[in-house]
């Protein structure tokens, strides 16, 4: 009511801020930048990163059609490979005896020895907030110089040995799609600890706009609407009840099944 009564119903609007500011309790990252989607935060990740067009990116075969379909848009190539049985995440071991056979390396960046294709990132998928060892991961990412860009769509609250996935991630993608728990009726969130990279993804989300009518880049409209982040605000304030119904239920499923 209050977002409407100030007419404060699109993308500008004091909740937008208020939202992003309050998120970095529950990822961890210095720094949070809310968007319509969670599509659209994989995008802008990419791009920010510095992916160049055909590139690989590293990523499960079983996940959602927007993992993928991201990574298009911003004009990579999804390299799929097989989950653990375990975590239902990245099959880390896999990923390591392929990248040794079928890699090499030159200053500093991965490349297939077949064509000379750029491997650039991982994108584990922490499949309904469930995470693989993410020490692993990124001893795997060191080694081959590969970012990783995690799609967290469903891992808002996730930890691993008590820390936010956030830590171990170059940037992290969480949704507030309606089917997630922590929902805004839509949206998503791009979270990272790295400056530079927050600020070519805000600014590509924003249309590259610098003032006025003056442009630095070819720029998308990508921001979450004030509205949107009111009831992302709401789902906030209730953030330890509901995870601790998930864990609940979490516990049936261990004990049942």
């Amino acid at each position: 009511n209050q977002a409407l009564n100030r007419n404060e119903i699109s993308t500008y609007g004091s909740n937008v801020l208020k939202l992003e500011h309050n998120l970095n309790k529950y990822t961890g990252a210095k720094y949070n930048l809310a968007v319509n989607s969670g599509s659209s935060g994989l995008i802008l990740s990419y791009l920010s990163s510095g992916i160049a067009d055909n590139d690989l990116v590293i990523m499960p075969s079983y996940t959602f059609a927007a993992t993928a379909n991201s990574l298009y848009h911003a004009g990579g190539i999804p390299w799929f490979f097989d989950i653990d049985k375990s975590t239902f995440c990245l099959n880390i071991k896999q990923v390591d005896n392929i990248l040794r056979k079928t890699t090499f390396q030159r200053n500093k960046q991965c490349f297939l020895k077949k064509n000379k294709q750029r491997v650039f990132a991982i994108t584990p998928v922490f499949t309904f907030g469930l995470l693989p060892n993410l020490n692993e991961l990124k001893k795997i990412a060191k080694k081959y110089n590969l970012k990783i860009i995690a799609d967290a769509a469903c891992a808002l609250g996730s930890k691993f040995n008590g820390k936010n996935h956030t830590n171990y991630t170059d940037i992290s993608i969480f949704s507030l799609n309606g089917n997630k728990s922590f929902t805004g009726g839509g949206g998503g969130v791009i979270s990272t600890n790295n400056k530079k990279t927050y600020m070519i993804a805000r600014n590509l989300a924003t249309n590259s706009k610098t003032r006025n009518y003056n442009y630095n880049d070819i720029g998308f409209n990508l921001r979450i609407t004030n509205l949107h982040a009111s009831i992302a605000l709401a789902q906030l304030s209730r953030f330890n009840e509901i995870y601790m119904n998930k864990n609940k239920i979490s516990e049936i499923y261990e004990k049942k099944l």
